[in-house]
């Protein structure tokens, strides 16, 4: 009887997942969580939750960063587009 990794890989995204969009969309409470809408992109959300940043995206998943670190990313962000827009 082999072992399923592919299921305990699954099994794991689904405990960050959770714990990602486990928040209360309507409170501003930060150790709850709370989602603000992307005022330029369609579909894209911010969720606030404790000391992190998480960027999701109907389309592209998620994506979270220390809130400290929010600006040091943003700058790079410019960064890049700079460097390799046309």
């Amino acid at each position: 009887m082999g072992l399923n990794y592919g299921w305990v890989e699954k099994q794991t995204e689904m405990e960050i997942f959770k714990r990602i969009y486990n928040y209360r969309p309507l409170s501003r409470n930060r150790k709850e969580g709370f989602e603000v809408e992307s005022d330029q992109f369609i579909g894209l959300r911010y969720i606030i939750k404790g000391d992190s940043l998480v960027i999701t995206s109907a389309k592209n998943g998620a994506f979270a960063v220390d809130i400290e670190k929010g600006k040091l990313l943003a700058q790079e962000i410019i960064e890049m587009v700079e460097q390799y827009e046309k």
